[in-house]
């Protein structure tokens, strides 16, 4: 069985680390969903449904895009942590939670999820999130580097 390791850092210590190429970093919605697909993005119509359920629950979606082009991609929520697909646990106030991040195979490596971090930072401190939580698989040290 493999293993989640959770991590926590308050909004006021996440560290700004800048991408190694340049991402222009926003906010999705619902138009944004298509455009990731099952070859690129890891993204097929199951996906797409659960994703504009969570938009609808209040979740943001946070895209990089380099050149047009969606290269990162992960979701926040708040008040409460994905544990396991569309299995959630409360959190209490103050909390977010950012999950299901992807990085596009030709783009891992460039510091693409610090990147998202550092442009997450400001709207969790205005919103008032104290902390932020994420998971990754055991072993994943480029995913865990970034946190």
């Amino acid at each position: 069985m493999r293993r989640h390791e959770l991590f926590c850092v308050r909004t006021v210590d996440i560290v700004v680390t800048p991408p190694l190429v340049t991402v222009k970093y926003q906010f999705g919605d619902q138009t944004d969903l298509g455009r990731l697909n099952r070859e690129r993005h890891d993204y097929d119509d199951e996906a797409t449904e659960y994703a504009t359920e969570r938009l609808e629950a209040g979740d943001r979606l946070v895209l990089g895009e380099c050149e047009g082009d969606v290269v990162i991609y992960c979701w926040l929520c708040f008040g409460e942590l994905e544990l396991e697909y569309q299995r959630f646990m409360p959190l209490g106030q103050n909390a977010a939670c950012v999950y299901k991040v992807f990085v596009v195979d030709d783009f891992r490596g460039r510091r693409l999820y610090p990147g998202a971090y550092g442009f997450m930072q400001p709207y969790l401190q205005k919103r008032g999130d104290e902390t932020v939580l994420t998971q990754s698989w055991t072993g994943n040290t480029a995913s865990q580097a970034a946190m």
